[in-house]
């Protein structure tokens, strides 16, 4: 919940600022799309935590397209604010898109498939959205973006091989634990 809070609170800050500074159409639906999408995403986390607690299935399909949607909100909102030309709403819009990206490694990594499309879906546009503007310089984004996401995928899936084998191995040492028991107790 605190990085997922975290996110929410930080994307729409970010788009709050961006609808101030730039009172418009594309960027007032982005603040109203995370206010929404946010509130929306915080009621099916606290309602799968509740489901869960009740020995049932959450939502996980529900909760996954809804990160999609916030992730692909977040490239957007960058997108838009790097072809504004708004050069200090951009920095802060690609730094908060860059935390997120972190944020989404470290809160999804047991879903190594969903992290990487989330993180797509954040910097594809940013890559885009850099070739697309007139800063001779901002094209760089569009070079370092492709490096930089397949380092973080690459990072996400070693954190779930890892997961992955601390349960095995914690599995196996329950299990070893037990037949000893097992035996002792023969």
């Amino acid at each position: 919940v605190p990085i997922f809070l975290g996110g929410v609170l930080n994307t729409t800050a970010v788009a709050g600022a961006a609808a101030w500074r730039h009172p418009t159409a594309p960027f007032i639906a982005w603040l109203l799309f995370e206010v929404v999408l946010g509130i929306v995403r915080l009621g099916v986390l606290l309602q799968g935590r509740a489901v869960i607690e009740a020995g049932r299935a959450p939502p996980r399909l529900l909760a996954a397209l809804l990160s999609c949607a916030w992730a692909g909100s977040v490239g957007y909102g960058a997108s838009l604010c790097l072809m504004s030309g708004d050069w200090v709403m951009a920095t802060i819009t690609c730094f908060s898109a860059a935390a997120m990206v972190c944020g989404i490694c470290l809160r999804n990594f047991g879903t190594p498939r969903l992290t990487a499309l989330m993180m797509f879906l954040v910097l594809a546009p940013c890559m885009v959205a850099a070739a697309r503007t007139s800063e001779p310089i901002i094209l760089m984004i569009s070079i370092q973006l492709p490096i930089y996401i397949l380092t973080i995928f690459s990072a996400a899936f070693s954190l779930h091989r890892m997961l992955v084998s601390r349960m095995v191995a914690l599995s196996d040492l329950e299990r070893s634990e037990s037949l000893n028991d097992t035996i002792l107790r023969s």
